[in-house]
C-alpha cells in the first residue's frame, strides 16, 4: 500500500492495549476522526505510526481498509494555520503537486478523493485554525479517515479522542519487565553496551521511572545522562530538578531536547489567566478539588478544563492533579511570577479554615466524612501548617490544633502528627500554645510507645503552677500513660486520679473516659468507678470517646471471662476504626480479638486475628504491635501443644518488651515462656521463666498466679512434694485476694493446681478449685 510512513530509529515499548485499541478503531469505516492527545514527548507519534503500519501491509485473501494509501504529515514546523499553508505542506508529504493556478486545498482534495485513505496529521496544537481546516477536509472528503495528535482535542463531533499518559510503572523490584523500566534499559544499552540490569541497579530504575512516570522523552533524556552519571545520582537528581532532562543530541527536535522546552511549548499556548492558574496550582501538595482552587487562585472551571484539555493537569474523581516534572515546571513560574506569597497565605488561610470548619463534627458521633473530607488534603493541610507556623499565624494554628490532634488520633497516624508538631515547635516562641503544641506531641509521642523520649518531653515542660487546668490534666494523662506502661502503679494512679479531677472539673469527657478507665483496671476491675462508666456512656455523644468505652468494656469483660461480650465490644471498636482507616487502632483491636478468640476455643479465627494484626501492623508501620501478638499467639500455641513455634515466638516477645521497658508484658511473656518450657518438660528453664516474672513487677501480685500454679506443678513433676505444696498454699492464698484475669488462659493453671491437689491427697481443695473453675467458666459462656 502506497505509504511516505517513516522508519522507527529506535524500538516500540509497551502500549500494546492502545495500539489494538486504536488499530481496531481505524479499521471502522465509521471512524472519520481520531485524535491522540497528551503531553509532547509522550509518544503520540510513535503510537500513530505503528498503528498506521498495521494497513500498509497488501493480504491476498483481505482487501486493504486504505487502498488510496497512508500519509504522515509532520506539522511541527509549520508556523502558520491557514488553509493554503496547511494544504501545502499535505501536498508536499503525499508527493501531489496543484495544477497551475490551482489553490493548494483543491490540489489536496483532487489528490485524496476516490478510494479510501489515511491522513495523519501529526502535532497540531499549535495551530487553532486547523480545527476548521480539518473538519472542511472530512466533509469534503467522504472516503477520507484522518489520525492527528495533538496535546489536546480538536473538539468536534466526529472526533474520538485517545488520551495518552506514561508507559507503566513498576511496582516492586520483580516488576521489570513493565514498559517503562524496558524503555529506560534498552536506553542505557544503546549508550553503554556493557550495562546490565542487576539487582544493584534495580532500586535507581524503578525510582527513576516512578518519578518521571513513565514519560517516555523523560525516560530517554534521563537516560542520556548516564555516561556522566552514576544511576542513584540520576534518580536523586530528576526529583529536584527538571533541568537535568536535557540533551544537545542534533538529531532530536529542538523541542523535544528538554521536557522544559516541551513544557513552555505547551504554556505559551495558554491565556494569561491560565498560566498564573498552573503556576498557582503548584502550590497544592497531593493535588486539590474545585472549592480549593477557586478560593485560592480564583480559577473558573472553564480555565481548569482547557487545562485538563492540554494535558498539564489531570482530573480525576473530583481532584486536579499534575505530573510531577509539571509541577516542577509550574513552581518555577509561581517563584518568577511574584506571586508566591500570595498564594501561600491564601493557601493557608483555606486550608487551616477547613480543618477547624471540622472540628465540630470530628467530635461527634458522625465523624466519618469530616475524617475522609481531611484525610483527602492531608498533603495540603501539613503544608498549610507549617506554612502557617513559619509566618507567625498563631491565632489560626491555636483555633485549628483540637481538630488537627482529633484528626491525626482518628486516622492513627501517631509518627506523622508527632513529626508534625515537633517541627512546628522550631517556629513557635514560649506561649501558651508552644505548650499546647507540646502536649500534643507528646500524646502520639507516647501513642507510638515511645516512653523515654515521651519522659523527655514531659520533664520539658514549665513549673506545674503555670500551666492552665486543662495543659495540667494533659500533663498528668500523659504521665500516668508512662508509669501505667513501666508497671509503676502507684505514680500512674496519682497521675490518673489527678487527671479525673481536673477532667470533672472542667467537663472534659474524653479525659474522664481515659481516667475512669484506667482506674478501673488499676484496681482490677472492682466495680468502684463503673456506674460513672456507665453514666458517661451515656451521655457522651463522641465517637472517639464511645470508641474508647467500647474498647474499655471489652478489657472488662475479658478480665470476668465474659468472653463472648468482649468479643462483641471490640468488633463493633474495630468496625469503627476499619471504617475510619485507623489502621493502628484496627491492628490493637484485631489483637485482642485474637486473645478473647482463643479463650473461646476459636482456635484458627484466633490465628487468623493475629495475623490481620500483624499485618496492620506492618502496613501502617505500627511496629509495636508486634510484641503483643507475639505473646497472644504463643498462648495459643501452648494451649496447641506447639511447644517449640510458641518458644520461638516468645524468646522474640521478651526482648521486644524489654526493649520497650513496658514491664506488664514483659511479665505475660516470661509466664507463657515458663508454660512452653514445661509442655516441652524442660524444668529448669520453666522454673527460671516463671521466677523472673515474679520478680519483675512485685506490686502486682495477682501476675504472680500463673508462675505459682507452673511452679507447683514442676515441682511436683519433679518430685518435689515439700516444695509443690509451698506453692500450691501460695496460690491459694493468692487467689483469696485477686482472680486470674480472663484472657490469661486460667483454665491451664486452674487444671494444673487441680492436678497437683489431688496426687497430693488434698482432694477436697482440688473439688473446691474444681468447682470455682467451672463456676467461672459458666459465667463465661453466660
Amino acid at each position: 500500500i502506497a505509504n511516505n510512513l517513516p522508519c522507527e530509529s529506535t524500538p516500540f515499548h509497551g502500549r500494546r492495549e492502545e495500539l489494538d485499541d486504536l488499530t481496531m478503531a481505524l479499521a471502522s469505516p465509521d471512524v472519520r476522526l481520531l485524535t491522540l492527545t497528551g503531553l509532547g514527548g509522550m509518544g503520540k507519534t510513535r503510537l500513530a505510526l505503528a498503528a498506521a503500519r498495521h494497513f500498509i501491509r497488501a493480504y491476498t485473501a483481505i482487501p486493504p481498509r486504505f487502498p488510496a494509501g497512508v500519509w504522515f504529515v509532520s506539522l511541527a514546523e509549520v508556523e502558520s494555520d491557514d488553509e493554503e499553508t496547511l494544504a501545502r505542506a499535505i501536498l508536499q508529504s503525499c508527493g501531489g503537486r496543484p495544477l497551475e493556478g490551482e489553490p493548494a486545498l483543491g490540489a489536496v482534495i483532487r489528490h485524496l478523493e476516490g478510494e479510501a485513505c489515511l491522513l495523519i496529521l501529526d502535532n497540531l496544537e499549535h495551530l487553532p485554525a486547523a480545527r476548521d481546516f480539518v473538519a472542511d477536509l472530512l466533509h469534503k472528503l467522504p472516503n477520507l479517515t484522518l489520525l492527528a495528535t495533538s496535546r489536546h482535542a480538536l473538539e468536534l463531533r466526529q472526533e474520538i479522542v485517545r488520551h495518552l499518559d506514561g508507559l507503566p510503572v513498576p511496582a516492586d523490584a520483580h516488576d521489570v519487565g513493565v514498559a517503562s523500566m524496558s524503555m529506560l534499559v534498552e536506553r542505557l544499552q544503546r549508550l553503554d553496551d556493557g550495562f546490565r540490569l542487576t539487582p544493584a541497579v534495580i532500586p535507581s530504575l524503578i525510582h527513576i521511572c516512578r518519578t518521571l512516570d513513565g514519560w517516555p522523552l523523560a525516560l530517554e533524556l534521563a537516560a542520556g545522562w548516564a555516561a556522566s552519571l552514576p544511576l542513584s545520582d540520576i534518580a536523586e537528581r530528576v526529583v529536584t530538578s527538571i533541568a537535568v532532562l536535557t540533551t544537545t543530541m542534533p538529531d532530536v527536535s529542538p523541542r523535544h531536547r528538554s521536557i522544559e522546552a516541551v513544557l513552555n511549548g505547551s504554556y505559551l499556548l495558554l491565556t494569561p489567566a491560565q498560566q498564573r492558574i498552573l503556576a498557582g496550582l503548584s502550590i497544592f501538595q497531593g493535588g486539590c478539588d474545585l472549592n480549593a482552587v477557586e478560593a485560592i487562585l480564583r480559577a473558573t472551571l472553564d480555565d481548569l478544563t482547557m487545562l485538563v484539555r492540554r494535558a498539564l493537569i489531570r482530573q480525576n474523581d473530583g481532584r486536579y492533579t499534575m505530573h510531577e516534572l509539571v509541577y516542577q515546571f509550574a513552581r518555577q513560574k509561581l517563584v518568577h511570577s511574584g506571586e508566591q506569597e500570595r498564594v501561600a497565605k491564601a493557601y493557608a488561610t483555606y486550608y487551616l479554615h477547613l480543618l477547624t470548619s471540622q472540628q465540630k463534627a470530628l467530635y461527634s458521633l458522625h465523624p466519618l466524612p469530616a475524617v475522609q473530607r481531611l484525610r483527602s488534603e492531608q498533603e495540603n493541610i501539613t503544608r498549610a501548617w507549617l506554612w502557617a507556623a513559619e509566618h507567625g499565624e498563631y491565632g489560626a494554628l491555636s483555633a485549628a490544633l483540637p481538630a488537627l490532634i482529633r484528626f491525626y488520633l482518628f486516622t492513627g497516624w501517631d509518627r506523622e502528627g508527632e513529626a508534625l508538631l515537633r517541627k512546628t515547635r522550631t517556629f513557635i516562641p514560649s506561649s501558651p500554645l508552644a505548650i499546647d503544641i507540646l502536649l500534643a506531641q507528646i500524646t502520639f509521642c507516647q501513642k507510638s510507645g515511645n516512653y523515654d523520649e515521651t519522659q523527655s518531653l514531659l520533664e520539658s515542660l514549665p513549673p506545674w503552677e503555670t500551666l492552665s487546668p486543662v495543659q495540667q490534666m494533659e500533663a498528668h494523662l500523659s504521665w500516668a500513660r508512662v508509669f501505667t506502661a513501666w508497671g509503676k502503679v502507684s505514680a500512674a494512679r496519682k497521675h490518673w486520679e489527678h487527671a479525673l479531677r481536673l477532667a470533672r472539673e472542667i467537663n472534659h469527657y474524653e479525659a474522664m473516659a481515659v481516667s475512669l478507665n484506667e482506674l478501673e483496671s488499676l484496681n482490677r476491675y472492682d466495680g468502684q468507678y463503673m456506674a460513672e462508666i456507665a453514666d458517661l456512656r451515656e451521655k457522651v455523644r463522641d465517637l472517639w470517646v464511645q470508641r474508647e468505652l467500647d474498647i474499655f468494656a471489652g478489657g472488662i469483660s475479658i478480665h470476668h471471662r465474659r468472653y463472648r461480650d468482649a468479643r462483641d465490644y471490640w468488633q463493633d471498636a474495630l468496625e469503627i476504626s476499619l471504617e475510619l482507616e485507623d489502621g493502628a487502632t484496627a491492628a490493637v483491636l484485631y489483637n485482642n480479638l485474637g486473645d478473647v478468640l482463643r479463650e473461646l476455643g476459636e482456635f484458627e479465627q484466633s490465628e487468623a486475628a493475629y495475623q490481620k494484626a500483624l499485618e496492620f501492623g506492618r502496613k501502617y508501620h505500627f511496629g509495636w504491635v508486634r510484641r503483643n501478638v507475639l505473646e497472644g499467639w504463643a498462648r495459643l500455641c501452648v494451649l496447641r501443644g506447639e511447644y517449640e513455634q510458641a518458644v520461638a515466638m516468645l524468646k522474640e516477645a521478651v526482648q521486644l518488651w524489654a526493649d520497650s521497658k513496658e514491664r506488664y508484658g514483659e511479665v505475660l511473656s516470661y509466664i507463657c515462656l515458663g508454660h512452653a518450657y514445661a509442655g516441652l518438660q524442660r524444668w529448669a528453664l520453666a522454673k527460671d521463666a516463671y521466677h523472673h516474672a515474679m520478680t519483675i513487677l512485685p506490686d502486682m501480685p495477682h501476675l504472680a498466679l500463673e508462675s505459682l500454679a507452673g511452679l507447683a506443678y514442676i515441682c511436683w513433676k519433679e518430685g518435689n512434694e515439700h516444695d509443690a505444696r509451698a506453692y500450691v498454699a501460695r496460690f491459694l492464698a493468692a487467689l483469696e485476694h485477686t482472680e486470674f484475669a480472663g484472657f490469661a488462659s486460667p483454665d491451664l493453671s486452674y487444671a494444673r493446681v487441680t492436678e497437683v491437689l489431688q496426687a497430693l491427697g488434698e482432694k477436697a481443695q482440688a473439688e473446691t478449685l474444681l468447682s470455682r473453675s467451672l463456676s467461672a467458666d459458666a459465667s463465661a459462656q453466660g
